[in-house]
């Protein structure tokens, strides 16, 4: 009965339903192996991520100190000019009093 066509076509659909299986599994496990290397990169990225935001939220920082001194010391040099000029106008009357007083 070797010879019979129907028990060839059923011993073929009997390997193709193992091959099915096989493959079931396979895919199976490759779905779980690549979730996997899909969290590790998404939790890299999530980390990488992090570090610029932090990275960037202290540059940020930086350029806000660094606006604040620039302002600081144009304050002081606007204060500093006004200072001079003071003196230059004290000096001046200075001089006119000692000028009278000689």
């Amino acid at each position: 009965m070797n010879d019979d066509p129907t028990m060839r076509i059923l011993a073929a659909i009997e390997g193709v339903r193992s091959e099915v299986a096989d493959l079931r599994s396979e895919v199976a496990s490759l779905r779980v192996d690549v979730m996997s290397r899909i969290d590790r990169l998404q939790d890299r990225l999530t980390t990488q991520h992090e570090a610029e935001v932090v990275n960037l939220g202290v540059a940020e920082r930086a350029e806000r100190i660094a606006k604040t001194t620039e302002d600081n010391v144009r304050t002081m040099g606007e204060q500093i000019s006004a200072l001079v000029r003071m003196v230059h106008t004290l000096s001046g009357r200075v001089d006119h009093l000692e000028d009278r007083s000689s």
